[in-house]
């Protein structure tokens, strides 16, 4: 159960997420333009890859086990209603 809330909480928010995208952009370039050759092209393209990822998804799972969130829902499962919204049943 807590390996699917680590992938369906969301943790990065906007502003986290294009600050992602830009390195994965700027590697994938350098890579294409010849730029970076060899090993140091491969790992930086392994490490852009999952800033890409998280980025898209909007988790990451180190925030995750941190408890950091960058993301205005406070960190909570996607689709899930907010507190105040939750409809729960009259007691009986």
């Amino acid at each position: 159960m807590a390996i699917v809330k680590l992938f369906t909480t969301q943790s990065v928010g906007p502003a986290d997420r294009i600050i992602r995208t830009l390195p994965a952009i700027a590697v994938t370039g350098a890579v294409y333009a010849g730029w970076l050759t060899g090993w140091k092209a491969v790992g930086l393209a392994i490490l852009s890859a999952l800033l890409l990822i998280t980025a898209i998804l909007g988790s990451c799972s180190i925030y995750f086990m941190l408890g950091h969130s960058t993301c205005p829902g406070n960190g909570r499962p996607r689709n899930q209603p907010q507190d105040g919204q939750r409809k729960t049943r009259p007691p009986q």
